[in-house]
C-alpha cells in the first residue's frame, strides 16, 4: 500500500465521511471510496461498517488507523531529517 492510501484512510477516519474526506483532500468522492476499497481488498478485511449512510470503524480499521498514523508520522520525520542534512 502507498503512503497516499494511508493518508486517505486517516482522513476518512478523522471525518467519518467519504465526501468530507474527499473535500479535505481535493479529490473526488469516488477516488476516496476506491482507495478505501483497495485497502480493504489488499488486507482482506473490512475497515468500515456502512450502516444507513454512516461509517463506523471496525476493529481491523482501528488497528490499521494506529499503524497508518505511525507510518505517516515516520514519513514526516524522515522528510524533515533528510532535508536538514544540507
Amino acid at each position: 500500500m502507498t503512503l497516499r492510501h494511508y493518508q486517505i484512510f486517516v482522513t476518512v477516519c478523522d471525518t467519518m465521511n467519504m465526501t468530507q474526506a474527499a473535500g479535505a483532500l481535493y479529490m473526488s468522492q469516488s477516488a476516496v471510496s476506491q482507495a478505501v476499497a483497495e485497502l480493504e481488498a489488499h488486507y482482506g478485511v473490512r475497515l468500515f461498517e456502512r450502516l444507513s449512510r454512516r461509517l463506523y470503524l471496525t476493529g481491523a480499521g482501528e488497528k490499521l488507523l494506529g499503524y497508518a498514523r505511525h507510518i505517516i508520522r515516520m514519513n514526516v520525520e524522515a522528510e524533515r531529517e533528510m532535508r536538514s542534512w544540507n
